[in-house]
């Protein structure tokens, strides 16, 4: 997504829903956490932690394959991550995994405090000036602290903040918009997060959608709405034909279902 979303005109892109979350812009509050749509799910505190070692040996989550586009890491040679120019290497530092527990309270108040300026107007409804300031402060914060975490330590995967906070971790980038490289960059880090199942395959390929509709390109997975006109619609996608096929692979309901829900909820 690019553009100010605020006051959706022509063309404007107002929606992007998410795999059990509110959305992303500033058009489209909610998607319903239930069916095929990913839950932001608890997950014990006391469960051993294995080490990097350990999760690299792991089997790649049953079903994920992502498409034959420029981020496929199967044409990217290694680890993709260790070759980012602006990110350290993530999950290469072999050793045990040390769950940080402040990290992820982090990232969740964070996924919070994102989530509340979004819902604070009714949709539909103009944003007040000073909402529509605050909310330009909790993207540049969220996205400058991400950003810190990342150079530090890597993508913050489940096994060190847990599955809702790794969640929150996507959010963060997935809403990074006013930051196009840095966006662009989360790319291969989540995916080798995905790989070592420490994130969704259904969160990759939401922010492979973002990223390309903030290019102008046709997106893969039809996860980003847009209106025209005043008319919701679906941006552009690649090889439609094979659009369910590619959602299935990553967990992500048919389109039909997505597209009845985003109208349901927004038209």
């Amino acid at each position: 997504m690019s553009g100010d979303q605020r006051h959706p005109g022509p063309g404007t892109p107002v929606a992007a829903g998410s795999p059990g979350s509110p959305p992303f812009t500033r058009g489209i509050r909610a998607v319903p956490q239930t069916g095929s749509y990913w839950p932001m799910g608890m997950v014990p505190l006391t469960r051993p932690v294995p080490s990097i070692a350990q999760r690299r040996a792991r089997p790649q989550k049953v079903g994920f394959k992502t498409e034959q586009v420029e981020e496929d890491p199967r044409r990217a040679g290694g680890d993709a991550a260790n070759h980012h120019p602006h990110h350290p290497t993530p999950l290469t530092e072999e050793g045990p995994t040390v769950f940080d527990a402040e990290l992820r309270n982090e990232l969740l108040r964070r996924m919070e405090r994102d989530q509340a300026v979004r819902t604070a107007v009714p949709v539909g409804q103009p944003l007040p000036a000073e909402i529509d300031k605050e909310w330009d402060a909790v993207e540049a914060g969220n996205t400058a602290f991400l950003k810190e975490v990342i150079a530090r330590r890597g993508w913050p995967g489940a096994d060190v903040v847990g599955e809702d906070a790794a969640h929150a971790a996507w959010m963060l980038a997935q809403h990074a918009d006013a930051d196009p490289e840095f966006q662009r960059g989360c790319l291969p880090l989540l995916r080798a997060a995905v790989e070592a199942g420490q994130a969704k395959p259904s969160q990759w390929a939401y922010l492979i959608d973002r990223v390309r509709g903030a290019e102008g390109r046709r997106q893969v997975y039809g996860t980003q709405y847009w209106t025209q006109a005043g008319v919701l619609r679906l941006r552009p996608i690649e090889d439609p034909a094979h659009l369910d096929e590619r959602r299935a692979r990553v967990g992500l309901a048919p389109q039909a279902d997505y597209d009845r829900t985003m109208r349901e909820l927004y038209e």
